[in-house]
């Protein structure tokens, strides 16, 4: 199994090459390694393996395999600035600073000692699977058999109302199964895009599909079909009229009162009018508004959602 990413994940006669980029047939009678070959099924890690599990220089790992790779096959070259040798290689998790300090062989992981665990610094219990290539992501899972295609129609404008949405000929793409706007969420349930660690600090201000978008890029219609080609095609023909609203692109205009329409929102008490903002003929209440201490858990003006395990 080779993970196809962005970065290289596997070498060709020991130079490491993008697994993305790299057709078949240039491969014929040459030799080719992945992270799953790059030690033995049941024999020692490769010592860049190793060193990257001493540094635990990783963090969710998708971009291990082609990094350990990389610098495996030029660990005999490291004199280049690490930058270069490593260009192409993309994480978002570690600030890289786990994977220099792998390279360059330091080790960060303590013994495991029965009794003294508590503020040791151990090693992620994933870190095995990991530098090895036998992690499962969500892209090496086989697609569920059925399974539809969700596209969604965005909005190109910052601030405006949607007035009118035609769907007739985008329910004609044949694969097509439904298309969903504002007006099939009909209980306009409210949620927190916000997701930190205490769920109530946020207020639940966005809905599914708004009537009203407040960005450009924000969901507008959702269209689900039996393939990608069928739903981006209902897509192109789906036609939205809008009704251009204010919007504010200064960062010192935005430092005052907020451009804001909530459809269900209830004004929380001891709000004052002086931070409230007109948007679409109502005045909603910003959540600064709520004087300091006042903010609870609970609240009369909003029902608290059931969450389960860490926010992601």
């Amino acid at each position: 199994m080779t993970r196809v990413t962005a970065v290289p994940a596997r070498s060709v006669d020991d130079k490491p090459v993008h697994s993305c980029l790299y057709p078949a047939f240039r491969a014929r009678d040459r030799r080719i390694t992945t992270i799953e070959g790059l030690s033995p099924a049941e024999g020692p890690l490769h010592p860049m393996q190793e060193q990257f599990l001493a540094a635990q220089g990783f963090q969710c790992g998708f971009c291990t395999a082609g990094t350990i790779m990389t610098a495996a096959a030029k660990c005999c070259a490291m004199g280049a600035p690490m930058e270069r040798v490593l260009k192409g290689n993309l994480c978002r998790c570690t600030g890289y600073r786990a994977i220099r300090d792998a390279i360059e062989g330091h080790r960060h992981v303590q013994e495991d000692l029965p009794g003294a665990s508590v503020g040791r610094s151990l090693g992620s219990p994933l870190g095995p699977a990991l530098v090895t290539g036998q992690a499962r992501f969500t892209a090496d899972e086989p697609p569920i058999p059925d399974l539809l295609h969700l596209k969604v129609v965005r909005s190109p404008h910052a601030h405006a109302r949607v007035v009118a949405i035609r769907k007739e000929a985008a329910l004609q793409v044949a694969g097509v199964h439904s298309i969903f706007t504002w007006e099939d969420v009909p209980l306009h349930r409210p949620f927190t895009s916000a997701t930190h660690d205490d769920y109530h600090v946020d207020p639940d201000d966005t809905l599914m599909l708004d009537r009203v978008v407040r960005f450009v890029g924000q969901r507008v219609v959702l269209v689900a079909a039996d393939s990608e080609q069928a739903a981006v095609l209902a897509c192109d023909k789906i036609e939205v009229d809008y009704e251009i609203l204010p919007a504010v692109f200064d960062p010192e205009e935005a430092m005052r009162p907020m451009l804001r329409s909530c459809t269900k929102a209830k004004t929380p008490p001891h709000a004052s009018p002086t931070r409230s903002a007109m948007c679409c003929g109502r005045s909603t209440a910003r959540m600064a508004a709520w004087p300091p201490g006042s903010r609870k858990r609970t609240s009369p003006w909003r029902t608290p959602m059931p969450r389960t395990g860490s926010p992601t």
